[in-house]
């Protein structure tokens, strides 16, 4: 049987957690800055304050987590094997990207220099969405020199 152990790292962070019907659990991002500015094809690598512990045969995937239009903008990649969550999301869009906390004034820098047309992404949004994935082998020996089963 698979199991997965997540801890918080950050005391800002939050827990992983599935918000709908579908599979798998929903990752945020967790940064110390009031925001954080991604521009076109640049891809920043941040941490979800989230630390995994699962069994050897599996790995925690992390992929897209479709939620309008930020799923256009952010292509989220990450894989973890007992280590913090460490997220990569690189802008895929023509415009910037800012992932925004509570509090940031937005108001006062759309308009200008690279805020112009900049898209905001709240804080609290998922980032990504993580699944169990396996990736223990079973070797069979056979005449012919054997098979791997993946």
């Amino acid at each position: 049987m698979s199991f997965v152990k997540f801890k918080l790292t950050s005391r800002d962070a939050k827990y992983p957690h599935t918000a709908d019907s579908r599979p798998g659990w929903l990752f945020y991002p967790c940064f110390d800055s009031d925001h954080l500015v991604i521009r076109p094809g640049d891809t920043a690598e941040i941490d979800c304050g989230v630390s995994v512990d699962n069994d050897n045969d599996n790995l925690l995937w992390l992929s897209e987590y479709p939620d309008g239009d930020s799923e256009l903008m952010l292509h989220p990649s990450a894989v973890a094997d007992g280590e913090e969550v460490k997220l990569r999301l690189t802008n895929v869009s023509r415009n910037v990207c800012v992932i925004a906390k509570p509090g940031f004034d937005v108001g006062s820098r759309i308009g200008h220099g690279i805020y112009r047309s900049a898209v905001i992404i709240p804080y609290d949004r998922p980032a990504a969405r993580g699944f169990l994935w396996q990736v223990g082998t079973d070797a069979e020996k056979l005449d012919d020199g054997g098979t791997l089963t993946v």
